[in-house]
């Protein structure tokens, strides 16, 4: 995973930009979104040659797919939920997943 200041420099800045204009819905639950997540942190993803790893979520989803009860998941259950859920079928009525 990169360090916080990866998020802040101009290449991240430019590939989230880009990005989001690409996708600007929620993978999760088509609201807009507002964050690029990713799966996982390869070279190519980073530099942003590759796109095959990255999500559009909203602030609500990126949450959800990190948290169950507070409690922060681990990364390989975080990319079963994003593999998994789509759209509307992503939370149940408690909005959980």
């Amino acid at each position: 995973m990169p360090s916080q200041p990866y998020y802040r420099t101009a290449l991240w800045k430019q590939i989230k930009t880009a990005y989001l204009r690409r996708n600007p819905y929620c993978y999760c639950c088509g609201a807009q979104a507002t964050i690029v997540h990713h799966e996982n942190y390869t070279a190519h993803n980073l530099s942003g040659l590759d796109e095959e790893f990255l999500y559009p979520l909203c602030n609500r989803c990126h949450y959800i797919v990190h948290f169950n009860n507070g409690q922060k998941v681990k990364s390989l259950e975080v990319a079963r939920r994003l593999r998994h859920r789509r759209h509307k079928h992503f939370l149940n009525k408690e909005n959980k997943i």
